[in-house]
């Protein structure tokens, strides 16, 4: 969801923007670290400048962690882009944060604090 008057890309130069996406796991993509690995080839082969770092897992304690955090380099983009992927038996829950350069530190706990809930409410469910 984006403002009244604003495009999907008004509002994503305007402000940091967080969307999700959930993906569903398959046999070609069977783990929440090959969809992950799919997502960067894409981008790569269309930027083929761009890079990705893995970050700490939200859930270091868990073997194998549950989420996967990641900031992509896009040079295309206005700053860095945040992937936080949320691993459940059937899918993945995607949340991607634009960020604008030097907001890293706002934008980086927002995105966080929405995991971390996200995981509770996985764990009261199962």
């Amino acid at each position: 969801m984006y403002p009244l008057g604003h495009t999907l890309d008004s509002a994503k130069s305007s402000a940091p923007f967080l969307y999700g996406n959930i993906v569903l796991k398959t046999d070609e993509f069977p783990t929440m670290i090959a969809i992950a690995k799919e997502h960067e080839r894409v981008v790569i082969e269309k930027f083929p400048e761009a890079h990705f770092d893995q970050l700490a897992p939200l859930d270091p304690e868990n073997q194998p962690p549950r989420t996967l955090l990641r900031v992509g380099h896009i040079p295309s983009y206005n700053g860095p882009e945040y992937s936080l992927y949320l691993d459940n038996p059937v899918g993945v829950l995607l949340l991607v944060m634009l960020c604008f350069k030097g907001q890293d530190d706002t934008c980086v706990p927002v995105l966080k604090w929405i995991g971390c809930n996200s995981i509770l409410g996985q764990r009261i469910e199962n």
